[in-house]
């Protein structure tokens, strides 16, 4: 909407309503073939989500620009799971999240056409996170513990930010940059644990009630930014920056908690970077071959990752995170895009990663050990290299339609499982390759289109986690493999 000539407002609405059964991960290797499962309980997976978003623009009379951008976003989600991945009566989790999200941020902008240029604002986001959890307990699990635990969670946050971001070119081709933020966020949370019967938390040492939550989590941090660069031409261009940056600390939980996790293993603190970055974009041939190419060196302290604790949930084991103590990742990136023909283009992108553990020390067993010193390992969910490369082709219709075909190939070397730090060898993942394709007809104007698509089309089957589980008499990894071949239609239209 357009209420006058320097004004202009955006609405946007968006909602999402998902259906699904969970799948996290499959049966043991000799009970079940891949892509099968065998649950003695139902594992529906919905999601209800509404989005919404308010911009206004408004262009001052001394060249500068005002923005608002106001965000509100409610999400509600079940997922029901058979624990034990088998028929037996195990262990059921049965969980719903809610989540109500409110930002609002006010931007200042200064003209672009003098020797500096800025944008400077504030920030608040507001949100209100609750888990209502139930994990019933079953024969076949702990004979002596049937039963039902009940878990119930709310976290708020509240953050505040400032920010500032400018430019100021020092000649015709060379220009210094940078920026400052800091942010003050607070997060609170409320946990109540119980069971029927009773003596289910009693025995495991847990406490019931309304747990007395010993501290809130408070992050007031700066970060900044800082770099140079330089314009060879107006097709080759430079640069160099240092950036610092900041995750907030975070609440740990996902499992009854026992008084020792109230003390110890509760909250984790704020995760820092520093991060360095040389690099070069450019355009060659009439601006038909666009490649860019980046150095890059990250150095990470308290970095925030999840492994494996297997002696958590009552023996069926819990995700827990932890501050490791320091990281290192350093690698490259180089990408490239060619117009071959004038309906015929090509892209490729590269990615050179080396991540590890400098230090990281009292990392869970996934097999139940002692706790391990996983310094020098490698970071989970971490490939070393990455490929993509993409082909595609337009062609015009005497109508005016557009007829279009896309091929595109990706890679992805081998790694370690998200959830394993530890390194163990059950947790290696192997590399994968997919092929994808789509071809589509476009009508004159872009009213409509209809678009034929196959998903893995060689067919490739491996193992994407590993997730090592004990029950009964079962002892090992439980894969989850890649999506086979799919393939599908979609429509779109424009009004």
């Amino acid at each position: 909407y357009t209420p006058a000539e320097d004004t202009r407002i955006y609405l946007s609405v968006a909602t999402l309503d998902s259906e699904s059964n969970a799948y996290t991960r499959e049966g043991f290797p000799d009970n079940n073939g891949r892509y099968t499962v065998d649950f003695n309980d139902g594992n529906p997976n919905t999601t209800e989500t509404l989005s919404t978003g308010l911009t206004i623009e408004h262009d001052l009379a001394n060249g500068y620009g005002f923005t608002s951008i106001t965000g509100g976003r409610e999400d509600k989600g079940l997922l029901q799971f058979d624990e034990d991945v088998s028929r037996q009566e195990g262990l059921f989790t049965r969980a719903i999240t809610e989540q109500q999200l409110f930002t609002q941020e006010f931007r200042l902008s200064s003209p672009a056409d003098r020797w500096y240029d800025f944008v400077a604002g504030i920030y608040y986001l507001g949100q209100d996170n609750s888990k209502n959890h139930q994990q019933t307990i079953g024969a076949d699990w702990l004979p002596t513990f049937v039963g039902t635990v009940f878990l119930n969670g709310e976290v708020d946050v509240t953050s505040l930010a400032a920010f500032f971001h400018a430019d100021f070119r020092l000649g015709e081709s060379l220009t210094l940059f940078g920026g400052a933020r800091y942010t003050d966020e607070k997060k609170e949370m409320t946990w109540t644990q119980t069971s029927s019967p009773q003596d289910i938390l009693v025995a495991f040492g847990r406490e019931s009630g309304v747990l007395d939550i010993p501290q809130d989590v408070e992050s007031a941090e700066p970060s900044w930014m800082v770099g140079l660069r330089y314009a060879f031409t107006d097709d080759l261009m430079a640069y160099g920056k240092v950036a610092t940056g900041f995750k907030s600390g975070a609440f740990s939980t996902g499992s009854s908690l026992t008084p020792q996790d109230l003390i110890d293993n509760l909250v984790l603190e704020p995760e820092f970077t520093t991060s360095y970055e040389v690099g070069l974009k450019s355009s060659w041939l009439d601006n038909r071959l666009r490649l860019n190419a980046a150095l890059f060196y990250i150095n990470y302290e308290d970095l925030q990752v999840r492994s494996l604790d297997p002696d958590a949930n009552f023996g069926a084991g819990r995700i827990v995170f932890q501050n490791a103590a320091e990281v290192t990742s350093k690698g490259f990136e180089i990408e490239a895009a060619a117009q071959l023909l004038d309906n015929l283009s090509f892209d490729v992108g590269i990615g050179y990663t080396d991540a590890t553990f400098d230090k990281f020390e009292g990392v869970p067993d996934p097999k139940g050990g002692p706790l391990l010193d996983a310094s020098g390992n490698r970071l989970p969910a971490a490939p070393q290299w990455t490929v993509n490369v993409a082909i595609q082709h337009e062609f015009s219709l005497a109508n005016g339609a557009t007829w279009h075909s896309r091929l595109q190939y990706s890679f992805i070397d081998d790694r370690f499982g998200a959830r394993g730090p530890a390194n163990i060898a059950e947790q290696h993942l192997p590399s994968i390759g997919r092929l994808n394709a789509r071809v589509g007809y476009q009508s004159a104007e872009e009213h409509w289109g209809v678009y034929l698509w196959a998903k893995n089309l060689t067919n490739e089957q491996k193992v994407v986690e590993n997730t090592w589980f004990n029950f009964a008499n079962n002892t090992g990894p439980i894969p989850k493999y890649s999506e086979p071949r799919t393939y599908g239609a979609t429509l779109k239209y424009h009004f």
